[in-house]
């Protein structure tokens, strides 16, 4: 069976949409891989403060969560674990320059490509709730799982950087003082 590796997204601030194509992403074999982590951290400091504001708010939504089973289970017990590390820090967005076109071509097995749809949305969208909401409801669970790695390998990432002045780096490195390996689901 053929799987169309490219889909049309109509806007890229649409949480859903992205949430969807970055299940497809996550979950497509070998993705991502450590170009992902490169590229995003060669972005801009804003771009690299919403996607960690991203993934510890989904850590923090995915600690609440009380429905999971053994795909998802060590991503939850995680997320936790983070959510307790982080509980009391605001997870504010920086702003950033939203005048891009909305729409773009997704090829979700191509990691460079993963950055620059999630560099898109976090510039189009006002927050992370529909995203968050899809990725919790929408996506398979084995899927959560893989975007729970991708998180904590970038938080892992994000925390080795130069701390001075960057509020991410601080939230990342108290979340990545819970890092462990995540199975595959």
């Amino acid at each position: 069976m053929y799987v169309e590796e490219n889909c049309f997204i109509e806007n890229a601030a649409n949480g859903n949409m992205v949430a969807t194509a970055i299940g497809l992403y996550v979950n497509s074999y070998v993705y991502p891989t450590e170009e992902f982590y490169t590229r995003m951290a060669a972005r801009g400091r804003n771009v690299q403060h919403n996607f960690t504001m991203l993934c510890l708010e989904w850590f923090r939504r995915l600690s609440e969560c009380l429905i999971y089973d053994e795909r998802n289970e060590a991503s939850v017990k995680l997320a936790k674990r983070i959510s307790e590390a982080i509980q009391y820090e605001p997870l504010e967005r920086q702003k950033m320059a939203n005048n891009w076109p909305s729409d773009c071509c997704f090829n979700f097995r191509n990691d460079a490509e993963a950055v620059r749809l999630f560099e898109k949305y976090l510039r189009l969208s006002e927050d992370n709730e529909e995203f968050i909401y899809t990725m919790l409801h929408g996506v398979h669970r084995t899927n959560q799982q893989s975007f729970s790695r991708l998180c904590l390998e970038w938080l892992k990432r994000a925390a080795e950087q130069s701390g001075r002045g960057r509020r991410y780096v601080v939230l990342a490195r108290k979340a990545a003082k819970h890092y462990c390996y995540l199975p595959l689901a």
